[in-house]
């Protein structure tokens, strides 16, 4: 399966995508067939722009047959 991590207006450690490679790994239980995960971390610094109203950080994952 194929991890894509990604950061928007913030930087991606490396311990950060260690952790999520190790929880996604488990995701083949669930969804044998998915082949490729994105994960999207973002933080506006505007929390009146932010897609979440108290810290404008947000994570979204996508799953792909």
């Amino acid at each position: 399966m194929e991890i894509v991590v990604t950061g928007r207006h913030t930087q991606i450690k490396q311990r950060f995508r260690d952790v999520v490679e190790s929880k996604m790994n488990r995701v083949t239980a669930i969804a044998p067939d998915a082949q490729r995960v994105q994960i999207v971390l973002s933080h506006e610094g505007n929390p009146r722009q932010a897609d979440t109203a108290k810290t404008g950080d947000a994570i979204k994952i996508r799953f792909s047959r």
